[in-house]
């Protein structure tokens, strides 16, 4: 079903800031793929989807002006994320000291167990990974950071 919806797409590059960086952090937790599929609700309400297309319309807006506050404003999942938290340990509790330490926005990365913040400038970010790799640590889930500019060639090919 997905590979349907892929080959629909018209898939276009969007501009990205010049300071926006990702920090990552990849918990040593197992999450199938198929079991964070098969959890997800086939529909969503009319309130949910108003809110994630005004999201998502804010975030590519701030993507295209480099207005930082309006990506933080927009780099909310009210669909996806509610239902897959539960997934990963401390996830809540990730993402709060992701944003404590100077995150724009935080969340889940695909399926999961990965978990992304984006930050403006490369030295939040290092601190905002070191943010989240303590909250694992302390809870004794070992996990590796990542923190890197955002990749603009993507992975389909244009």
């Amino acid at each position: 079903m997905l590979k349907d919806v892929e080959h629909n797409l018209d898939v276009q590059p969007l501009p990205v800031p010049s300071e926006l960086f990702a920090a990552v952090v990849y918990p040593q937790v197992e999450i199938l793929t198929k079991t964070a599929r098969a959890i997800l609700s086939p529909t969503i309400t009319l309130k949910q989807h108003i809110e994630q297309s005004g999201n998502l319309a804010g975030f590519i807006v701030g993507l295209f002006k480099s207005d930082y506050d309006l990506i933080a404003r927009s780099l909310r999942d009210v669909v996806i994320e509610p239902q897959r938290a539960h997934l990963i340990p401390h996830f809540y509790i990730v993402k709060e000291a992701a944003l404590h330490a100077g995150a724009l926005g935080c969340s889940i990365s695909g399926s999961g167990p990965s978990v992304f913040a984006l930050c403006k400038g490369n030295d939040i970010a290092d601190q905002v990974g070191l943010a989240m790799q303590q909250v694992f640590q302390d809870a004794g889930i070992p996990c590796e950071v990542f923190v890197s500019a955002i990749n603009t060639e993507g992975t389909f090919k244009l």
